[in-house]
């Protein structure tokens, strides 16, 4: 009787874990699964889940990042520093690989930080909701625990993107794909020289308020954050394409002790905003009208 019952009780157990794994599902654009909860959905604005405006899980699968590097501001001392309140902080393996997972409270919002990888990769979720809706934070605290990685999971990056350009006849091509950013280089070759031209798609959520020359001078600021040294306006204007209003800029300044030019189309529709960006480095004037002519013929597929 004894052996009879731990039969069925083990044939119970085996039944709940393949039910819980057949329950995983993939992120589009990412090599991340896990099981989806009730009420929520695959987003249509960003990588990630969504229940609502304000309550979801948005996923970064940075491959080629590092995981040591990536995630060496990630403590608890640092998040202490910035939220309001800092619930719990862990330190774990998920499937072997390193994990760090945070809970925080800021601004009435309950977010939930998970970063997780190796060497070759590092995945980031952020969950969040208000600190009141306590039903949809359990959910995301078991969709976080859910999580699984497939390093081995082919993505067609252009496939999932909401925009397309015609690189027919530009010497950049598609390169490569990680998180909202998609790259466009000289033949499409993959180097992460410094001096490697790109022009770069950045696929992001359209935030209320926000205008298309707007997202340019963020852009700008981002830039300047990370070593542009502005010096000049060269040109700015509106323009529409494929009857959608766009704004492009070109700023000059120093990158690295070095003369260049910063080109910039951005452009927006419904809940998503696109800004493509080149920086000319060598022949200036050549590099911004190879930049410009694949950039204006970007065409959104919804």
């Amino acid at each position: 009787m004894t052996k009879y019952t731990l039969t069925l009780s083990l044939v119970f157990l085996l039944q709940l874990v393949l039910s819980q794994e057949s329950e995983l599902k993939n992120i589009p654009g990412s090599r991340v699964f896990l099981v989806i909860p009730g009420g929520f959905k695959i987003s249509k604005s960003t990588t990630g889940i969504e229940k609502s405006e304000n309550v979801g899980i948005i996923v970064m699968d940075l491959r080629g990042g590092n995981f040591s590097s990536n995630a060496a501001t990630f403590t608890e001392a640092n998040w202490k520093s910035k939220a309001d309140t800092v619930l719990c902080f862990k330190e774990y393996k998920i499937q072997g690989f390193s994990a760090k997972k945070v809970q925080i409270q800021s601004s009435g919002m309950n977010f939930t930080a998970l970063i997780f990888g190796d060497s070759t990769f590092s995945a980031m979720m952020t969950g969040m909701a208000p600190i009141g809706d306590k039903s949809s934070i359990k959910q995301i605290e078991q969709a976080l625990n859910s999580v699984k990685y497939d390093k081995t999971l082919k993505i067609n990056s252009l496939k999932i993107a909401k925009f397309k350009l015609n690189t027919d006849k530009s010497p950049y091509k598609f390169a490569q794909h990680s998180s909202s950013m998609y790259i466009f280089t000289k033949y499409g070759e993959q180097t992460s020289e410094w001096d490697e031209l790109s022009l770069v798609v950045s696929e992001l959520p359209f935030e209320v308020g926000f205008t298309v020359e707007g997202l340019a001078q963020q852009a700008i600021i981002g830039l300047t954050n990370n070593g542009f040294e502005y010096e000049k306006l060269l040109s700015e204007r509106s323009l529409v394409l494929n009857n959608i209003q766009a704004f492009e800029l070109e700023v000059a300044g120093k990158m690295n002790e070095k003369d260049v030019i910063v080109y910039l189309l951005t452009l927006a529709k419904g809940d998503n905003s696109f800004t493509l960006m080149g920086i000319a480095k060598n022949d200036l004037k050549l590099e911004i009208s190879e930049f410009k002519e694949l950039a204006r013929t970007i065409q959104l597929k919804y």
